[in-house]
């Protein structure tokens, strides 16, 4: 996993892009344009704030669609990107979406137990508590 880009899933951009593209559509506002910019800087995304004139349209669905964490990327991206790299896009524009997108990727990744809590056994922990270590709820 590339840790530049995992550190741009948990933190966003460090700073605004230098020598910024003028956004190609207005529905995007600057704070989200200049992310697609920062990603774009990554080898693997190389192209992709170019290709948001292209692809105008099909950005816009997933900009506006309730569950964005489910369309596929317009182009070639659905297919070049890893499913980790889509939840880093995904962050750019739909920053609501992304835990949704994390306990996807993970349940596909490493499996359902993963994300579900687990089952409370009220007898087997009282079973566990004594005076000095008491249930509290």
């Amino acid at each position: 996993m590339d840790q530049e880009l995992l550190r741009f899933l948990l933190t966003g951009p460090t700073g605004d892009v230098k020598d910024p593209k003028p956004a190609p559509v207005d529905w995007l506002q600057e704070r989200e344009w200049n992310e697609v910019q920062t990603i774009a800087l990554f080898k693997q995304f190389r192209g992709i704030d170019d290709d948001f004139s292209v692809y105008a349209e099909d950005f816009r669905a997933i900009f506006d669609e309730p569950e964005a964490q489910k369309v596929p990327l317009p182009g070639d991206w659905d297919t070049v990107l890893s499913t980790f790299d889509k939840v880093c896009f995904l962050r750019t524009i739909r920053l609501d979406k992304v835990t949704q997108a994390i306990v996807e990727y993970v349940t596909t990744e490493m499996g359902r137990k993963f994300v579900e809590p687990p089952t409370f056994d009220i007898a087997l922990s009282y079973e566990d508590s004594t005076k000095m270590t008491p249930l509290i709820f």
